[in-house]
């Protein structure tokens, strides 16, 4: 037998997750076989048990027209039909509706719910309805004792809970919901979860802080409000299961809260993130300058700020394993893993090696733009270290935390020591170059979105300390993926030879030559360390090779930096990141307009050349047909006039003497019929007869 269930949104997040959990969840497996006692509760659901192999079906609604529903989802409907969405309603055993986002979908659920009471007797057997709602409609209760600040809401106070100014709409469907599951005779059951803000997988609630977060576009992470405010949260996953448990009977009451077992502040929660994906820094924001944040709407702000110490009872002692049931702090490690997945934010880590002059520094600066990651060099690793550094004193001074002012210590003394160094020798140690690298490496910019290397490092010693290579590392000893995460991911290696070199360093202008410290003297200083630290036998390469991160080689002359890049990104694929900003977005749509009007008028330009063509040619064409014309008619007359010259001569030596003679007497004598007397004469004097 099929089971359907109603999801509503089910492209959204909690959608996606209740998706996820029903198709693949066999119908009645968390019921208790064994439990006779409350058999009669668990209804319909304890019945279908005994199909071990039958899997919830999944009928549902979408977000907006265009948006796309997951794949496990069975059937879509279209809820602008009020007559098609309660047929569908009426076809499903079990209906959930979340509401917890937007007030319209609160009036549909209200509007579906009713709608299935003033049905009872069209349908047959037992509907459960389950409303997902919010903690917001809690927002504005008063305290539960004004002289205990620790004294929490439980569920049993659900009827006197006030709702936020901004979540009428929900708190009315929630009232609703619970109205019509009375007086049915268990035929319509209808439950209410009031869940916390919830998190996990891609983010929702958190989104605009996480992002913040894995970006560093901010210096410090911000609390919105007070940063003492207690949030009520849980896992997507974790309200997921218990929408499911409700279905299947094992829920105790009809109202529940649905949050986990932590109490965490709004300042503990973004601490927490800012502390494992940030920048260890936080602020507190207002909530006029909240609305100035990027990205920061009026119902996240309204979300963000709540302050309600709950504490649930019913939905922990649900027979599930819990996702985070201790909270959001206590597992924000795996959190932040879920959100990286998700989101598909696995950070780029690139190797661009070679020797000096080949080409590295405007490659690697072209892969550092084209994925948006930190570009290693030792110009700004240096430069960037040593800022860091300077900022010790001023932990010293304002912290209290142990190991952030331990840190700081060491901060300071590896400062002295460069600035001593640099002072006495005029450069860095390789090994102080070599720490700034490493402290660079392990900074949170690099674990997020990744890194660049140019040039470095340079032998196998030094890729060793860089990437913390341990002996258990190089013997194989140790079989997890720890390795793998450590180096980079991909390793490309420039080649030229010296007498390229040489040609490419003095083809430059002398200003940029002492720009990049390459005068012949430093260059030769270079370029033979380099081959040094690179023989044949003893390169960096060989250490990518042994733990099978394998160079891919590049001739730094006869090809191109573009062609480079470009042959890399088929390589490595498309950039983790969250795609263009705002602005670049416009930037490319203001490219994508010049280009476009640059094609028009080349096109235009293209055509009247082709059309100018075409009438020269034409003219020519039209010319040379009537010169040929004219040397046709012109060979026709000399034809003529050669054709002729026989005749004419002929009749001069035969013809014409006597003609002529006839003629003038003719005109002397004027005879009445001159042509008469022509014939005559000339037969009396025709030379050819005597």
């Amino acid at each position: 037998m099929v089971v359907k269930v109603f999801v509503n949104h089910v492209d959204l997040f909690l959608g996606r997750a209740l998706v996820e959990l029903l198709t693949n969840t066999v119908v009645g497996s968390t019921v208790d076989s064994q439990d006779e006692e409350g058999e009669e509760e668990l209804g319909d659901a304890a019945n279908q048990s005994e199909n071990v192999e039958e899997k919830y079906t999944v009928i549902g609604t979408l977000s907006s027209p265009d948006a796309i529903a997951p794949k496990r989802v069975d059937t879509i409907i279209s809820a602008e039909s009020r007559e098609t969405l309660v047929e569908a309603l009426s076809d499903c055993q079990y209906i959930i509706y979340d509401i917890s986002k937007q007030a319209e979908q609160a009036e549909e659920a209200s509007f579906a719910v009713t709608c299935l009471y003033d049905r009872l007797d069209e349908w047959q057997g037992q509907k459960t309805f389950v409303c997902l709602s919010t903690v917001l409609t809690w927002a504005n209760s008063k305290p539960v004792d004004p002289e205990d600040e620790e004294a929490a809401f439980q569920e049993g106070d659900f009827r006197k809970r006030r709702a936020h100014k901004n979540f009428k709409a929900q708190i009315d469907a929630e009232k609703t919901v619970t109205k019509c599951g009375k007086k049915t005779q268990g035929k319509l059951r209808t439950f209410v979860v009031a869940a916390g803000l919830s998190y996990g997988m891609g983010e929702d609630t958190f989104h605009s802080l996480f992002r913040m977060a894995w970006e560093l576009k901010v210096s410090e992470l911000p609390i919105y409000g007070m940063p003492d405010s207690i949030v009520p949260t849980i896992h997507v996953c974790d309200l997921a299961n218990i929408a499911l448990h409700i279905l299947e009977g094992h829920a105790e009451t009809r109202y529940l809260l649905g949050i986990d077992e932590s109490q965490n502040t709004l300042g503990e929660i973004v601490s927490s993130l800012a502390r494992n994906m940030g920048t260890n820094k936080t602020r507190i924001v207002s909530s006029d300058e909240a609305f100035l944040e990027e990205g920061v709407s009026q119902f996240e702000h309204d979300l963000l700020t709540v302050n309600l110490r709950m504490e649930a009872t019913s939905v922990l002692e649900m027979p599930f394993e819990w996702r985070c049931r201790e909270g959001m702090t206590e597992h924000i490690e795996s959190i932040i893993a879920e959100y990286k997945e998700e989101r598909k934010l696995k950070p780029v880590k690139i190797c661009v090696l070679g020797p000096p002059a080949a080409g590295k520094t405007s490659l690697t600066k072209m892969l550092s733009k084209m994925y948006k990651i930190p570009l290693l060099n030792e110009e700004t690793v240096l430069s960037e270290t040593l800022e860091s550094l300077k900022e010790s004193d001023l932990i010293l001074q304002s912290s209290d935390n142990e190991e952030e002012i331990q840190q700081a210590e060491a901060n300071r003394e590896l400062l002295t020591e460069m600035e001593q160094t640099m002072a006495e020798e005029g450069q860095y140690d390789p090994a102080q170059i070599l720490a700034c690298f490493k402290r660079k490496i392990g900074s949170m910019a690099c674990l997020n979105q990744g890194y660049v290397l140019d040039g470095f490092p340079t032998n196998d010693a030094n890729a060793k300390e860089l990437f913390d290579i341990t002996e258990e590392d190089e013997t194989g000893e140790d079989e997890d993926d720890s390795i793998a995460l450590k180096l980079p991911e991909f390793v490309f290696a420039l080649d030229a030879t010296d007498e390229q070199l040489k040609e490419r360093i003095q083809s430059l202008p002398q200003d940029e030559v002492e720009a990049l410290k390459a005068t012949e003297t430093e260059f030769l200083e270079r370029l033979q360390a380099y081959r040094d630290n690179n023989t044949e036998d003893n390169t960096v390469l060989n250490f990518f090779d042994f733990f099978e991160v394998h160079p891919q080689h590049f001739d730094g002359f006869s090809t191109t930096t573009e062609e480079m890049a470009k042959e890399i990104r088929c390589i490595i694929g498309q950039p983790h990141n969250y795609g263009p900003t705002p602005e670049e977005k416009e930037e490319m749509e203001r490219l994508a307009v010049e280009i476009k009007a640059r094609d028009v008028a080349r096109a235009a330009q293209d055509l009247a050349a082709k059309e100018a063509i075409e009438q020269a040619k034409r003219k020519g064409a039209q010319a040379i047909w009537e010169a040929k014309v004219q040397q046709v008619k012109k060979q026709e007359q000399e034809a003529l006039d050669e054709a002729a010259l026989p005749l004419r001569t002929f009749l001069m030596r035969h013809v014409m003497p006597t003609l002529t003679e006839g003629l003038l007497e003719v005109c002397k004598v004027k005879p009445d019929d001159p042509v008469d007397y022509l014939a005559e004469y000339l037969f009396r004097n025709n030379p050819q007869i005597e």
